[in-house]
Order: structure tokens, then C-alpha cells, then sequence
């Protein structure tokens, strides 16, 4: 007696990308811009290199809640960098991508930073914030869809 065939199971459908990731992502960088560049009013060279900053003294004045603050701040940058890339990219690359990101963004916003006579440029929000973005994309990147 023949057994009748098993029934087909489609196989599941390959992982896809998350379009509200790249969205958030977007909308999340572009605060970071509005907040690091406000108020956009009185830019002024002043004489001094927008990279100066990279080899500054330590700031003198310097508060714990300065630095939590700017790591809580990219954190979720790093997390959104990695949740765009999947799946593409995952894992350790996605995590030090987030870091790169992080980090050109933080150190951009910081040269520009350079001629708005109210901010103040620093390499330790630079570190701090390039920190956030690397402990955002590894807290999320065991999490993200596989």
C-alpha cells in the first residue's frame, strides 16, 4: 500500500530588512543634528581648526552627568545602526559599523561645533559619545532577527 506524498512546506521567507530601522534612523540622526548645531544662529571663525578639539586638554569643567548623558544619547543611535543593517550585515561587523557611525557623526557634529560660539567642542564628548554608539549596537545586536 503507498502512503500518500507528505504535504509541501514552503520554506520561510528570507530575513528582510526593517524599513521603520532606517526610518528611525534617519529621524534619530538628524535630532542629534538639530540638537548638536542649535541654535544655528552666530557662526563665527574664530581662528581655530575644527579639529582642534581631537587634541585639546581635558575640558575644565567636567560632570558625571555630562558624560552618562552623552552615552545614553548615542545608544540609541548604535542600536538603530545595527537593526538598519540587518540583514545584511550582523553581529560583531554590524556592532563596529555602529561604532564608525557613531563616531563620524559625533565627530562631525563636534568640528562644526567649532563656530558656534555658544557650544563648546571636546574630544571627551567625542569618546563618550563614540561609547554610546558601540554599547546601543551591542546591547541590540544579539536581538536582532535572524
Amino acid at each position: 500500500m503507498a502512503s500518500a506524498p507528505a504535504p509541501l512546506v514552503p520554506p520561510p521567507p528570507p530575513p528582510r530588512h526593517s524599513p521603520l530601522a532606517r526610518v528611525g534612523l534617519l529621524c534619530f540622526a538628524l535630532l542629534v543634528v538639530y540638537g548638536s548645531l542649535y541654535p544655528f544662529t552666530g557662526w563665527t571663525d574664530n581662528g581655530i581648526s575644527p579639529l582642534a578639539f581631537i587634541t585639546a586638554p581635558k575640558p575644565r569643567y567636567l560632570t558625571g552627568f555630562d558624560l552618562i548623558t552623552n552615552v545614553l544619547g548615542y545608544c540609541p543611535l548604535g542600536a538603530l545602526v545595527v537593526l538598519s543593517l540587518h540583514p545584511r550585515i550582523s553581529g560583531l561587523r554590524a556592532v563596529l559599523l555602529a561604532l564608525v557611525a557613531g563616531t563620524l557623526l559625533s565627530g562631525t557634529m563636534e568640528a562644526l561645533q567649532t563656530w558656534l560660539p555658544n557650544r563648546i567642542s571636546s574630544n571627551i564628548d567625542l569618546m563618550t559619545n563614540a561609547l554610546g554608539a558601540l554599547l546601543g549596537g551591542a546591547v541590540v545586536a544579539p536581538f536582532s532577527p535572524r
